[in-house]
């Protein structure tokens, strides 16, 4: 959408300014989607980590052959939620 036509334009009505906030807006868009797609990523790999994390603590869970079944859950096998971005 953004094309020489449409700077040539805002040139013949003394309005170039405009074309500055154009590009500016163009980059904030193209910005946010990238954002938006890291963060989509991002909540995608937690979420599969949590629902392996559910999945062992129940498969651990019905797998024990006794009467009464025990769970325990410590912080060291908690998902830790560290995704590296960089």
């Amino acid at each position: 959408m953004i094309d020489k036509t449409l700077e040539m334009e805002l040139y013949k009505y003394n309005v170039y300014d405009a074309w500055q906030f154009v590009l500016n807006t163009s980059k904030a868009i193209d910005t946010a989607e990238f954002c938006m797609s890291v963060l989509f990523d991002l909540i995608n790999k937690i979420s599969s980590e949590h629902d392996e994390w559910k999945d062992n603590l129940f498969n651990n869970l019905m797998n024990q052959e006794n009467d009464f079944k025990k769970v325990s859950i410590t912080t060291k096998n908690l998902p830790n939620y560290k995704i590296q971005v960089f």
